[in-house]
């Protein structure tokens, strides 16, 4: 099984990963449709990807009243099945690594992983982005990214992003 491991420290807030998301799984470059965020503090210098990490344990999955989440045991995938998503916003009120998003036209998306192949990983110029096979010491880097992960939620007091709607250049683009 593979592990997406985010490097904070390493994303440049390029948001390449939300344009290579958008034109995937949207077929166009609209950061608002994206499965992966970028929030961005210029004051404070930090840019913070946040996309879902796959958790092994996932809240979304157990809190969804209409199972439209759910984990394969294979891959390690959380998936979400649209066609029986309610809308009810749970999986997006109780995830702790803010990793489900809602679009402008209120649909609710989630990071497939690209059903294994990543794109936003291959696109990523820093580095920022891994897909890696899974290892006592993946695992432990994994470990060390949630953590960070929050502590930049807590420290920055960043907003439940989850929740907005990006929108860039206030167009709601």
């Amino acid at each position: 099984m593979k592990l997406l491991i985010i490097d904070y420290d390493l994303c440049s807030g390029c948001r390449v990963c939300e344009l290579i998301c958008s034109m995937e799984h949207a077929g166009v470059f609209k950061p608002s449709v994206s499965r992966i965020r970028v929030v961005k503090n210029d004051k404070l210098s930090i840019d913070v990807p946040l996309v879902c990490i796959q958790c092994e344990s996932p809240t979304c999955v157990n809190i969804c009243p209409a199972n439209a989440l759910s984990k394969d045991k294979e891959t390690g995938i959380v998936r979400l099945d649209p066609d029986k998503c309610i809308g009810c916003n749970l999986c997006i009120l109780k995830c702790p690594y803010h990793g489900v998003f809602k679009t402008p036209d209120g649909v609710v998306v989630k990071c497939d992983l690209c059903g294994g192949d990543p794109r936003c990983v291959k696109y990523c110029p820093t580095g920022a982005l891994q897909y890696v096979e899974e290892s006592p010491e993946t695992k432990a880097k994994r470990e060390k990214s949630k953590e960070k992960l929050l502590k930049l939620l807590r420290e920055y007091e960043l907003e439940k992003p989850a929740l907005r709607i990006a929108r860039v250049g206030g167009s709601g683009a």
